[in-house]
């Protein structure tokens, strides 16, 4: 997806220039070799940015937890439930990816819990429920989850594609502002994993996700009808 319009600057552009180290748009920019326009792209880039470093900012703190993935997964279950509680089986399934939990991951958990409330002193106290466990932000009303809308592989394609319609190579590439080799490998992929196929050969080649047996790809629907 295009967050700059007026640099070209893609979404997996800002992310890659987050990983290496920037912090906000105009260091991401500087680290592409352009800078700030009109400015209309300032917060959608923080966005990126700060999804991509897994960064809890409550303004003008920051706590980086790129580093800590257990922390930030804990973290990201909590905001998400918030102002509810998550359960300990669900934070050890999200946190470790444990289908069932046992002891030692609930000693375990609450270890990870010690360590995120003092990371999260700043912005956020934690509190134990009689379920499991939930966040209180500091200062703030609301709690806010930035993360992709899809978890996987090649995530900006997936979501052109979820429209249901189908799309070529070149529309997909022109609407993500990348290269149309680059889109072909990412659909390749995609296609080896059975989460896209395509119709057709050559330049009429369309790509689409795969349909729900029994219902057409798009629903019509009558015009409406005169009311006396």
């Amino acid at each position: 997806m295009i967050v700059c319009v007026c640099n070209r600057i893609t979404e997996g552009e800002v992310r890659e220039a987050a990983l290496e180290g920037a912090s906000t748009p105009e260091k991401a920019y500087a680290c592409l070799g352009c800078e700030v326009q009109c400015g209309c792209c300032l917060d959608y880039a923080q966005e990126v940015i700060d999804e991509a470093r897994g960064v809890v900012r409550s303004q003008p703190t920051i706590v980086p937890l790129a580093r800590r993935p257990v922390l930030f997964a804990i973290a990201r279950a909590l905001g998400v439930a918030w102002p509810g509680d998550v359960s300990r089986d669900a934070l050890v399934a999200e946190a470790f990816g444990a289908k069932r939990a046992d002891e030692s991951h609930r000693a375990r958990l609450r270890v990870e819990i010690a360590r995120l409330r003092r990371v999260l002193r700043q912005v956020a106290s934690i509190s134990a429920t009689a379920q499991g466990f939930a966040i209180h932000p500091r200062g703030a009303r609301d709690i806010v989850v930035l993360a992709r809308t899809i978890d996987a592989a090649h995530p900006a394609v997936l979501a052109l594609l979820a429209d249901g319609e189908s799309w070529s190579s070149s529309a997909l590439a022109l609407a993500l502002g990348s290269s149309q080799r680059n889109v072909q490998r990412a659909l390749e992929s995609l296609a080896a994993a059975g989460t896209v196929q395509s119709l057709g050969r050559g330049r009429s080649r369309r790509w689409m996700t795969p349909t729900v047996p029994g219902f057409a790809t798009t629903l019509l629907l009558p015009a409406p009808l005169p009311i006396d």
